[in-house]
């Protein structure tokens, strides 16, 4: 199995992080204009050998194109691909006595030859497969000589210490079995599957913690070896991950380790409620630490990054390339390095420091509005909004404000709306309050008008229900929340011509009741045309009006995105 092949089995086997790089890079399609061809036959007999996997991985492609063929009952195969050079991999059926091969007569992807597809051309590559060769042995503890369940053993390529030629994990009682090995030299190397959660340092057959420091294994035909190994006990990482703005923990965060020149991670854990994990299972040396993807359906979009609060470099391609921004941790077998820890940068705008508003609070004084500092993924923009006990001055937007004679008595606050790509957030300054003049009389009372601000992007539905924050100011609140969306409507065909109008679909509503000052999210229930609409569009994720009456005040309402945590289900099948 070479190095691509071992990849795609760990994608399937570990959801943590194996995948890591698939995930941020979507492959693309190929379009067939070259004929390939081949005959798979056995070295010994020459028969033709049916159901070989014929895989034409596209060479040095970023985004692991392949195509996947496979032998008739004469061991023949032939299609149209696209055009450039490719490396071939023939994987012979489950339960064959025939061993892995790539073209020509190779044991590894890195030693293959390479094939040229030319466009009207007919490529003729076939294959002599041999029959396998295999390795088992015992993993045991250096420390305990207790069997070990869960380590990982792989038979590399002798000559390309990435290639992992197969790979198998130990059982309950330590044993482990590589099947399928071909013809040539290997070296073993054991280390703690990621899931498994051992403690153990790396190492290479025998007892050696460099690839080139290992014992070279010779296999020719059809022949058995056995090896055992006691391993030691490993480093490990310990930190903690937050969210950058509301510095509160982050659950379910993927965290992962990779070392220089290893193609996948080497430890890879999940944080806890409290937002703290462990990566175990690593020698001495040093490493980088990402962090990456959320495992909690309902949780918000953060940036990947490294140690050090480095995000990710842009059109990031592979682990290789982040050793070059990464900030390196060392790792000590035997030790737990402490206090790698992450504050998390959130894809959608947050505020991290509150606005403030700086100034003399006195008729004809000019206020300042500063919008503090935000989270998000650029580019940001700012807008600002001047409000009275709570409620908004028309045309105040400015980050200037002159104090007016109708703000005396009164508190004056800015609030700040934060926007990108993925939605906006709102944040409020503090209060200046403007005095009544002491030589002057008290200007007459003002009656208190109730207001409701909305600051909420993203509403979420769960079940049948939505759940909107409104905040109260002014005086108390009471009225009625709907969300809508504008449809259009078909009223009626005449010959070629088609006559429409846009009404008002209302997808949840419901009341609420808040006492001044309040800040609350109000559940509102889906209408079963609301239910229809999310069900329909893609990723459930549906762009509404939110509208928001109260009683004795404006009616306000704003663009928000209803979303069911179905869309995240969705995604992650997708991935």
């Amino acid at each position: 199995m070479g190095a691509r092949r071992e990849f795609g089995r760990r994608c399937g086997r570990a959801a943590l992080l194996a995948c890591v790089v698939l995930l941020l890079a979507a492959p693309a399609a190929l379009a067939g204009n070259g004929e390939v061809s081949g005959k798979v036959i056995s070295a010994s007999s020459h028969a033709g050998i049916e159901h070989v996997e014929v895989l034409y991985y596209k060479a040095d492609s970023e985004d692991h194109e392949f195509y996947k063929l496979e032998t008739g009952s004469g061991g023949d195969y032939s299609t149209a691909i696209a055009t450039g050079e490719y490396t071939v991999e023939f994987v012979p059926p489950s339960g064959s006595p025939y061993a892995v091969q790539y073209f020509k007569e190779k044991l590894s992807s890195s030693a293959a030859d390479r094939v040229t597809v030319a466009e009207g051309a007919k490529t003729v590559i076939g294959a002599e497969l041999t029959r396998s060769n295999s390795i088992s042995g015992t993993v045991t503890s250096a420390a305990s000589n207790g069997e070990l369940d869960g380590v990982e053993v792989t038979a590399y390529e002798a000559k390309a210490p990435n290639d992992a030629v197969k790979t198998a994990d130990t059982n309950a009682f330590g044993k482990y079995e590589l099947l399928g090995l071909p013809r040539g030299e290997f070296v073993l190397g054991f280390k703690p599957a990621l899931e498994s959660g051992l403690n153990y340092a790396p190492q290479f057959y025998r007892e050696s913690a460099r690839f080139g420091e290992a014992t070279t294994i010779p296999l020719g035909e059809e022949e058995h070896k056995e090896f055992d190994a006691r391993l030691l006990k490993g480093g490990s990482i310990s930190g903690t991950v937050t969210d950058a703005s509301t510095h509160q923990p982050l659950e379910g965060i993927i965290v992962f380790a990779a070392a220089t020149g290893n193609a996948l991670p080497i430890s890879a854990a999940v944080t806890d409620a409290n937002g703290n994990y462990t990566l175990p299972g690593m020698g001495s040396g040093s490493v980088i630490v990402a962090f990456t993807l959320s495992t909690k359906e309902d949780q918000l979009l953060y940036l990947p990054q490294l140690y050090n609060n480095r995000l990710f470099p842009e059109n990031f391609k592979g682990l290789n390339e982040l050793f070059a921004y990464g900030t390196p941790v060392q790792v000590t077998a035997g030790l737990t390095t402490t206090g790698v820890d992450a504050a998390m940068v959130r894809r959608e705008p947050a505020n991290a420091t509150p606005p403030a508003v700086t100034g003399t609070p006195a008729l004809g004084q000019t206020l300042q509005c500063a919008i503090g500092s935000w989270t998000g993924i650029p580019k940001l923009v700012y807008t600002q909004q001047w409000l009275r006990d709570g409620t908004a001055i028309a045309g105040a937007t400015a980050a200037a404000y002159v104090v007016q004679a109708g703000d005396v008595g009164h508190g004056l606050t800015c609030q700040v709306t934060a926007t990108n790509e993925l939605g906006s957030a709102s944040a409020i300054s503090n209060t200046l309050a403007v005095p009544v003049p002491l030589a002057g009389l008290a200007p007459p009372p003002v009656k208190l008008v109730p207001a409701i601000l909305l600051s909420a992007a993203r509403i979420t539905v769960l079940g049948h229900s939505a759940s909107a924050p409104l905040k109260c100011t002014g005086a108390p609140c009471a009225g009625s929340i709907e969300l809508t969306e504008r449809v259009k409507v078909i009223e009626r065909h005449r010959g070629k011509h088609t006559t429409s109008k846009r009404e008002t679909l209302v997808l949840a509503k419901g009341s609420y009741s808040l006492a001044v000052g309040a800040d609350a999210s109000i559940a509102v229930r889906l209408t079963s045309a609301g239910r229809s609409a999310l069900a329909a569009v893609p990723n459930h994720r549906l762009a509404a009006e939110e509208v928001v009456s109260v009683g004795g005040g404006k009616t306000v309402q704003r663009s928000v995105s209803l979303a069911s945590p179905v869309a995240n289900k969705h995604s992650s099948k997708r991935a």
